[in-house]
């Protein structure tokens, strides 16, 4: 079987921690190379932000990584966009930039798989949408906890009945301060905890909710930062069953999801960010029994590369996946437009 040909803008540090040495075991792309931002790109879409990286920091990095996997560097984004040998290309810039460099690669024809969120606003994802549409090309948002079987176990326990009918969903994701230059606490980059880690607790809601999910009310708290720091939003599905979510990138870790049913409750902690030789445990609580699920080991990063390939070959999850990209997007946009919490303009 042919690989498709993978190229990556721009040394993120999510390169080498996750998706080369996902992409590594991958049996359906190969790594063809790396590109660096040249000095016009960087001065003209990092608006003279300061995020520790110059080009011959960013140089010695690609270095290292063509050393360990191969492939070429591009020494511009321009370059390894046009690059007739590359026919898909990872995006793990910050947010404000996806929509930028995404429609840049569709226009040459090339299937685009991006770093969550998908863009900054509803418009641009539709936008985004439409052009990969036009085009027969393939955009995938990486929520890389979808593909874990931890997700998949969890909706076969709520379709087996275990703990009846739901009642509420709540779940919670938040990590520790990360330090003010990184691109989460700048807006100009897309930055803030509703599009960073809010997205999360919003696409399992949507996942177990069902499509027909929306947002009904939002809380974002700047405190003394350009972009939220914290929230809570609440949404509801058709039935008004409820998720209650919490989140925010100045707070102590939590990764937990609980679902509460009118017989039991399902519950687990490391529903989004499970490492791949990691075993997840799913806790069941119900009128019978208190059980304990432990989830095999899973590299949910390669999974998801696995399903953005079946999305280019397949015509039906391709479309699919894009309404669930449209749904996500949309959520994320509502939830900016409730919120009751600190002034906070976009």
């Amino acid at each position: 079987m042919k690989k498709l040909k993978m190229g990556i803008l721009s040394t993120s540090n999510i390169n080498r921690r996750k998706f080369l040495p996902a992409l590594k075991k991958n049996n359906f792309f190969e790594f063809i190379g790396i590109a660096v931002a040249n000095e016009k790109e960087r001065n003209v879409l990092l608006k003279d932000v300061n995020l520790n990286e110059n080009i011959k920091k960013s140089l010695e990095t690609a270095k290292e990584i063509v050393d360990e996997y191969g492939g070429n560097i591009y020494n511009s984004f321009e370059k390894i966009i046009n690059s007739k040998k590359i026919e898909a290309i990872y995006v793990p810039l910050p947010p404000a930039l996806h929509y930028y460099w995404a429609k840049k690669i569709l226009e040459k024809n090339k299937h685009v798989f991006l770093e969550k969120p998908s863009t900054i606003n509803y418009k641009d994802t539709l936008n985004l949408i439409d052009l990969a549409l036009e085009k027969n090309l393939s955009i995938h948002e990486n929520y890389a906890f979808v593909y874990h079987k931890q997700l998949f176990i969890i909706k076969s326990l709520i379709k087996e009945n275990t703990i009846g009918d739901i009642r509420k969903i709540t779940t919670n994701f938040a990590f520790p301060f990360r330090g003010k230059n990184d691109f989460r606490y700048k807006r100009v980059l897309g930055g803030g905890a509703l599009l960073d880690c809010g997205g999360y607790p919003i696409k399992v809601s949507s996942e177990i909710l069902g499509e027909d999910v929306e947002i009904v009310s939002s809380v974002l708290n700047k405190k003394d930062f350009e972009v939220d720091l914290f929230g809570n939003v609440l949404l509801k599905n058709k039935n008004n069953i409820v998720s209650s979510i919490s989140f925010g990138m100045d707070n102590s870790y939590k990764c937990e999801l609980e679902i509460w049913g009118s017989e039991g409750t399902i519950y687990t902690d490391r529903i989004f960010t499970a490492p791949e030789n990691y075993n997840p445990k799913i806790y069941i609580k119900n009128n019978k029994q208190n059980k304990t699920i432990t989830v095999e080991e899973e590299d949910q990063f390669s999974n998801s590369i696995d399903f953005f390939y079946n999305t280019i070959i397949n015509k039906s999850i391709r479309e699919e996946n894009f309404k669930k990209i449209i749904i996500q997007s949309k959520l994320i946009e509502q939830a900016f437009d409730k919120n009751k919490g600190d002034i906070y303009e976009r």
